[in-house]
């Protein structure tokens, strides 16, 4: 499942092998992920060149050499793939550039959506600088009854981690899945925040050294200490337990404290 480390490795990938390169061909086979009519998105795309590609958040923007942006919203269940794989009936689009090679989404649910000239803004990102401890006070203040991994999978900023990544957050300071907002002292509110920018630096540096050079995106998680389902015992020799919190599948460990 694509969580920031991910989509920061695949951002990293399509810009080495696709960014000044003019866009060939782009078909669009799914209508519904697209916020303008396909044809007039076609249009802008087609015989442009690539110059850029940003992350924003959970989106990635193809800066275009006329000056328009075509975003790609990544879901959670996209998979990028490079052109030569057999088709399924779940494909999105397909992107061909000059070169003769390109990149589509494989999405059994849809969930990608292609934006024409999406937002600029990145406040929505555990990077943006408005991430901070006062901010999720804040939230904490009209949440407090919730778990913390349901606090955290409907927060703007946090939740683009994904639900792997923010297990990981969560066993790294020592907190339960399903405790209490309220009852999570400030200090640990303290750690989250660094402690989830540096699991994401470090899942991208091993992401990247995984992914092969037939692939975008190396689908690993065996490097993780809790969200893995090779392992049963933490590092710290505790059994690995799993319950489901806000719809998905969560790891924890009795090494983790649980606030009610």
């Amino acid at each position: 499942m694509m969580g920031i480390p991910d989509i920061i490795v695949l951002r990293q990938n399509l810009a080495r092998r696709f960014v000044g390169q003019r866009i060939s061909d782009f078909k669009i086979y799914w209508e519904k992920c697209v916020n303008v009519p396909s044809t007039s998105l076609i249009d802008v795309t087609v015989n442009s060149s690539l110059i850029e590609i940003r992350r924003v958040g959970q989106v990635l923007q193809f800066v275009l050499d006329h000056g328009f942006i075509l975003g790609i919203k990544v879901s959670q269940k996209a998979k990028f793939y490079l052109l030569g794989r057999e088709a399924t009936d779940s494909i999105l689009f397909e992107m061909k550039f000059s070169s003769g090679a390109g990149f589509g989404v494989d999405d059994g649910l849809g969930q990608t959506l292609l934006l024409l000239n999406p937002t600029l803004s990145t406040a929505s990102d555990v990077f943006h600088p408005s991430c901070t401890v006062s901010y999720l006070k804040k939230s904490v203040y009209l949440r407090r009854n919730d778990s913390i991994k349901a606090f955290l999978m409907r927060d703007p900023k946090i939740r683009g981690l994904g639900s792997t990544y923010l297990d990981e957050v969560l066993w790294v300071i020592q907190v339960a899945p399903h405790s209490l907002v309220g009852k999570i002292p400030e200090s640990k509110f303290r750690e989250l925040i660094p402690t989830a920018r540096q699991i994401i630096c470090e899942a991208v540096e091993r992401i990247s050294s995984l992914t092969g050079p037939e692939e975008l995106i190396a689908d690993r998680r065996d490097f993780l200490n809790i969200s893995n389902a090779g392992k049963k015992y933490d590092p710290n020799g505790f059994p690995i337990m799993k319950i489901v919190i806000h719809h998905r599948k969560t790891y924890w460990s009795d090494s983790q404290r649980i606030y009610q």
